[in-house]
């Protein structure tokens, strides 16, 4: 049997995502700073605040990036009825894909809020990844991707994060940065975020991190763990519609979409 690990796709040594909410006016500043510094992330709106089946600039404005819902109204969802919860959602989710043309099946919590209920409400809304706001300052994938808890907000020692991010050697370390566009207008610290992006441009210009969406992240990990593999632990078959890459043996592998693999011992 060979021995197998886990790797991001082409290899890379790790993976970064973010996750901003409530679609405000400063989005466009935000979205222009992850352009520029090539970050990727998901960008979580309530419809009915922007108004987004009217806005003609919304599916170019996020391109490149996922558009996720956030509730119809932002209320708080642990405080709702069972219907009002699945119409909020289903709702939201109508209106944004009216506007983006494409399926949206994630989300961040409004107000963080959520118990069991609220969870397996918004699996039956068609949601398949969903951010919380319980930031973990660590860097490991999620076990539940309804329950996803990022890194860390803006507002926490980023640089620091960073560096001990950076310093680790595990093949499957993720950063999950989040927050509301609106704050750095509030706090008047749009560097923060322009200083982070740098590092993160450096990280991709050295070729060892992937900047994803939360949906690609979603795509990438759950296909992995869905790997099939045979008995002798030497053939794996991909099925899904996910290019996928592992180390088997100390080499670098790619298994694409639909593709069936036998590795030498």
């Amino acid at each position: 049997m060979i021995s197998i690990h886990f790797c991001w796709p082409e290899g890379k040594a790790g993976a970064f995502t973010a996750s901003y909410d409530d679609g405000q006016k400063e989005d466009r500043q935000l979205v222009e700073i992850f352009n520029r510094y090539g970050m990727r992330g998901t960008w979580n709106l309530n419809s009915s605040h922007r108004g987004a089946t009217r806005d003609p600039e919304l599916q170019t404005l996020y391109a490149g990036h996922e558009v996720a819902a956030h509730g119809l109204t932002h209320p708080w969802l642990d405080r709702l009825p069972d219907e009002r919860i699945l119409m909020e959602m289903m709702e939201d989710r109508r209106r944004l894909e009216a506007a983006v043309q494409y399926p949206v099946k994630g989300m961040a919590l409004p107000y963080g809020a959520y118990d069991r209920r609220v969870m397996a409400i918004l699996e039956q809304a068609g949601i398949v990844h969903c951010r919380t706001t319980r930031s973990t300052q660590n860097f490991g994938l999620p076990e539940n991707f309804l329950e996803w808890h990022p890194t860390c907000h803006h507002n926490a020692e980023l640089a620091k994060l960073w560096q001990e991010f950076t310093d680790r050697k595990e093949s499957h370390k993720l950063f999950y940065l989040w927050g509301h566009s609106y704050e750095f207008d509030r706090n008047q610290n749009w560097e923060v975020i322009e200083q982070f992006g740098a590092q993160v441009r450096a990280a991709l210009d050295a070729g060892w991190l992937w900047s994803a969406t939360n949906m690609q992240i979603y795509e990438y990990v759950t296909a992995w763990r869905k790997l099939w593999c045979s008995l002798d632990g030497y053939s794996f078959r991909n099925v899904s519609g996910t290019p996928l890459w592992l180390h088997a043996g100390g080499s670098l592998i790619k298994i694409g979409a639909g593709e069936t693999l036998s590795v030498a011992g």
